[in-house]
C-alpha cells in the first residue's frame, strides 16, 4: 500500500561562483520542472525562500510524494546532476550543501474551516526529536502525538491566518548530507518529527503564537525535546497539479 509523504530539500549556496539570481532561476525554470517530469515522480513541488537568510538553508523545496518509496527509485537515482545553467556546467552537488530527508506523513490538519486554495503563503515548518524514555515517564513519542492531536493544533487554528497543518516522520536522510546539515543546523541528529504550520501570510501574530506555545503540555513538550529547530518560510514557486496540497 502506497505511503505519502514529501522529499524534503533544503539548500545553500557553497560555492561563491553561483549567485542567488542564477542559483533561483536553474532551480525554478530547470530543477522543479525535471523533477516533475520524472516517471512516476512528484505531482507537485513548492519551493520557500527562508525568512531569515542567516539561517543555515536559505531555501527549500518540498516535492509532494503519493508513494514515498519514490525516493529511493531508480528514477531519481537517474536525475540529471549536471547543468549547462550552473557556472561551468557542474554538478549541483559541487556549488551547494542540501538537506534532503524523506518524510512519511503521519496526520492532516485543517481546522474548523478548512480554506480554498492548495498552499499557504508562509509556512512555519517545526522538527523536534522527542525527549528521552525513562520509566517513570509517559512516553515522549505518544505525549508529542497526543499533544498535536489533542490541544496544540486546535489552538494555532485560532491564530489569525491559519490555514493547515501536516505532520510527518522521517523515514530516512541522505547519507550524504545528513551529518553535515544536522550540525549546520546545531543538532546531534536530524528531528525525526516535522509540522509544517501554513499561514495566509508571513504577518503571523507573535503573540497569538505565544500562547499556542505556553500552556503546561506546552512546555513539557517543548521543553523536554532534545532538539528543536524552528523556520519561517515563506513561498516562491507552485509547481505541478494545482490541486496537491502538502
Amino acid at each position: 500500500m502506497p505511503t505519502p509523504g514529501i522529499l524534503y530539500v533544503g539548500a545553500a549556496i557553497k560555492d561563491p561562483v553561483l549567485d542567488d539570481a542564477t542559483f533561483n532561476k536553474w532551480y525554478d525554470d530547470s530543477h522543479v520542472p525535471e523533477m516533475l517530469a520524472l516517471r512516476n515522480g512528484p505531482p507537485a513541488a513548492f519551493r520557500y525562500r527562508n525568512a531569515d537568510p542567516t539561517r543555515p538553508f536559505p531555501y527549500l523545496v518540498l516535492y509532494v510524494l503519493p508513494d514515498i518509496a519514490w525516493a529511493d527509485s531508480d528514477e531519481l537515482k537517474g536525475a540529471k546532476m549536471t547543468h549547462d545553467e550552473l557556472p561551468g556546467g557542474r554538478s549541483h552537488f559541487d556549488l551547494i550543501d542540501f538537506d534532503v530527508r524523506q518524510y512519511e506523513k503521519i496526520q492532516t490538519f485543517e481546522g474548523q474551516l478548512p480554506k480554498d486554495g492548495r498552499a499557504g503563503k508562509c509556512v512555519i515548518a517545526v522538527a523536534m526529536e522527542p525527549a528521552a524514555a525513562s520509566a517513570d515517564a509517559d512516553d515522549p513519542e505518544h505525549d508529542l502525538d497526543a499533544w498535536y492531536r489533542l490541544q496544540h493544533l486546535d489552538m494555532l487554528s485560532t491564530v489569525k491566518g491559519y490555514r493547515r497543518s501536516t505532520r510527518y516522520k522521517l523515514r530516512s536522510a541522505m547519507p550524504q548530507t545528513a551529518d553535515a546539515a544536522a550540525k549546520k543546523l546545531g543538532v546531534e541528529e536530524l528531528p525525526r518529527y516535522l509540522a509544517l504550520h501554513e499561514y495566509d501570510s508571513e504577518d503571523v501574530p507573535a503573540e497569538q503564537i505565544k500562547l499556542a506555545v505556553n500552556t503546561e503540555w506546552s512546555k513539557k513538550v517543548i521543553g523536554g525535546a532534545r532538539a528543536f529547530v524552528r523556520d519561517v518560510w515563506v513561498l516562491t514557486l507552485e509547481a505541478g497539479d494545482a490541486t496537491t496540497k502538502l
